[in-house]
């Protein structure tokens, strides 16, 4: 008999990691061998316990899980993750592809449908849906080509809304007025095509990735 699939569990809900744990637990061939609520902790629990799966929540109190999808992708390579959330937003479904998770999972599918994926993901497939790989490519076609029609300072000032500073913060940080980051603000929803600052936020976080 082959060894079980190793598996780390990180969601900041309680109940979904003990319900998940659970059924994962149940199924025979899967063994969870760590258990988590926060970023802060996965990389290095990662690195000590090596699994073959990482099942990761994507908002956290402490960070974002597709940050983390990045760096465990950048570290530890061999670990295959599968994003499991309750958000099927294409800002996070696009950014969880570039940051290499070879799955993305909306909580409320059935739980053998994420038992399942696990076992995929774990022998090196991708559990993309064709609906999805469509989303990620009008996101990509969207986003990232008007991307390039962004001015360096419009480009800047993306990056410190992925910090979460607000537009007083970024017009000190930069050393400008008020009204002329309000103004970049503006020309890169426009020029991106995004219909509120979470939005640009989401995809800044994908943006800070790709660019110096």
């Amino acid at each position: 008999m082959p060894p079980p699939v190793r598996v780390l569990l990180a969601d900041d809900h309680p109940i979904v990691r003990s319900g998940l744990r659970h059924e994962l637990d149940q199924a025979g061939d899967l063994l969870v061998v760590a258990e988590m609520s926060r970023v802060c902790a996965i990389l290095d629990r990662v690195r000590q316990e090596g699994p073959d799966v990482a099942v990761l929540g994507v908002e956290f109190p402490d960070g974002n899980g597709i940050e983390a999808c990045r760096q465990i992708k950048a570290s530890c390579p061999q670990t295959a993750v599968l994003i499991f959330t309750a958000f099927d937003q294409d800002t996070y479904l696009a950014q969880a592809w570039a940051a290499g998770a070879a799955g993305y999972l909306v909580k409320g599918v059935d739980l053998d449908v994420v038992i399942e994926a696990i076992r995929r993901v774990a022998r090196g497939e991708q559990t993309y849906t064709p609906e999805q790989l469509r989303r990620i490519r009008a996101w990509q076609e969207r986003v990232e080509k008007p991307l390039q029609s962004l001015t360096a300072r419009e480009t800047e000032v993306l990056k410190l809304m992925a910090d979460a500073l607000t537009n007083t913060e970024i017009a000190e940080r930069l050393h400008v007025s008020l009204k002329t980051v309000e103004t970049h603000v503006q020309q890169v929803r426009r020029k991106l095509g995004l219909e509120s600052r979470r939005d640009a936020i989401a995809w800044a976080s994908h943006i800070r990735s790709l660019q110096p």
